[in-house]
């Protein structure tokens, strides 16, 4: 019934006045100062200018993705369609460390009355091969919605039912389809994930994580869970950059969770790590190429990262930007074997749930790291007036323009409007 409404509101608004802004294109947000240089930036894939290495990617979905193999595949396809063959892997469980019990009032978890987890989330590993040149790219996809719905979702089952059987009494189908997608299926991800069970995410992160570095360093991954970042560290070899790169594809809130994990501090203690327990964290920071964001709420959700004291402030030892980790660890870690780094990330002006990731940045970026804003419409606007809220948050997969900037990067003109580059042909 939502969607015949939608599907209404839609066509009748398009018979009176058709779209007054089409979706796409792209431009980058100018920056003060003016960058000295044109921008451009490398893509998922390989191109004529960037191959060789040894190619990984994770990528982790963000807030309202309720199925994992739609969302999975959402860049495996547009992959295969690029000319390459998928070995495909199977969804297996992230292990935690040590199992987790959940109690809350009348809280039966669903079908797991004990509310007891041994894990968190799902991964899968998925090897593509481009027929034509040989490259290869292993993609590590993290999946954490179903097993926080568990919890999540027995206290707002209620409210989705009353928002979605509705007429035309009291409650508006409108705002009862906005409050459904964009709230009780939405935003009650990141309540979750700013909760207790924040840290259970994160360990799942951290489980993949480390099942993508171990397999490039060629070591084991040892025990799953948390720490195992940190147990890896010694064992990571002196690598040279051009053997091993790591790219990072990040939905909405898992930009969030991303950056909490590949941090320069504990994300559940705050304590400053030291810099041996950071040695894994700093070789995925110093490997990696590309960060694309589609949709974040990083400026929204970064007061949860300051701190209070009683205290001087000037006192207290504090990072710049703890969000941005992987441009913290760059900072205090130069090393001029490291290869540039670009953050990408994409904002449609109409998505209600987007932000400019640069607003979330208040120091400044290493030489070696460039931050992309990027506007790019995931949905057309109608009548100047409404674009449809679900549509323009975290589609840039979607949206042909937006996706092949993502898998064959981009460069732009002297006014700031973005071209799609190449990627290698399959033959």
């Amino acid at each position: 019934m939502r969607m015949q409404f939608r599907s209404a509101l839609v066509a009748a608004t398009i018979a009176l006045a058709g779209c007054t802004a089409p979706a796409g294109p792209a431009f980058v947000e100018p920056v003060t100062p003016p960058r000295s240089s044109p921008v451009t930036f490398p893509g998922l894939l390989p191109s004529a200018a960037n191959r060789g290495a040894n190619r990984y990617i994770f990528q982790i979905h963000g807030i309202h993705t309720l199925d994992r193999q739609q969302w999975a595949y959402s860049l495996f396809t547009p992959i295969l369609h690029s000319g390459y063959q998928q070995n495909a892997g199977m969804w297996k469980d992230a292990p935690l460390s040590q199992g987790q019990y959940i109690s809350g009032q009348g809280l039966t978890c669903k079908d797991n009355p004990q509310c007891y987890f041994d894990h968190f989330g799902q991964y899968r590993r998925d090897v593509f091969t481009n027929t034509g040149t040989g490259d290869t790219v292993t993609v590590y996809s993290y999946f954490w919605r179903d097993d926080l719905w568990q919890i999540t979702g027995p206290y707002l089952k209620n409210d989705i039912d009353a928002n979605t059987i509705y007429g035309f009494g009291d409650r508006s189908w409108f705002n009862a389809l906005i409050k459904v997608q964009l709230m009780d299926e939405g935003l009650s991800d990141a309540a979750g994930y700013l909760s207790s069970i924040g840290p259970l995410e994160r360990e799942g992160v951290e489980t993949v994580l480390c099942a993508m570095l171990a397999e490039a360093i060629g070591s084991d991954p040892g025990k799953p869970g948390k720490g195992c970042l940190q147990a890896l560290g010694p064992k990571i070899d002196t690598l040279d950059s051009k053997q091993v790169e790591f790219n990072f594809l990040s939905h909405s809130l898992g930009s969030r969770m991303l950056y909490d994990v590949i941090s320069v501090e504990d994300s559940d203690t705050k304590a400053q790590l030291t810099d041996e327990r950071l040695r894994a964290r700093i070789f995925l920071a110093g490997h990696a190429r590309t960060q694309f964001m589609a949709a974040n709420q990083l400026p929204l959700l970064a007061v949860s990262g300051v701190s209070v004291s009683p205290d001087n402030p000037a006192s207290q030892p504090r990072s710049k930007g703890p969000r941005f980790s992987l441009i913290e660890l760059r900072r205090r870690f130069q090393s001029n074997n490291w290869g540039k780094l670009s953050v990408v990330s994409f904002q449609d002006p109409d998505d209600i749930l987007g932000f400019k990731a640069s607003d979330a940045t208040l120091g400044d970026t290493p030489k070696d790291v460039d931050i992309i804003d990027i506007l790019h419409r995931n949905t057309p606007q109608i009548l100047f007036s409404i674009a449809w809220p679900t549509d323009a948050h975290d589609n840039e997969l979607f949206q042909q323009n937006s996706l092949e900037m993502i898998l064959c990067g981009a460069k732009a003109d002297s006014s700031g409007y973005l071209t799609p580059g190449t990627c290698l042909p399959s033959r």
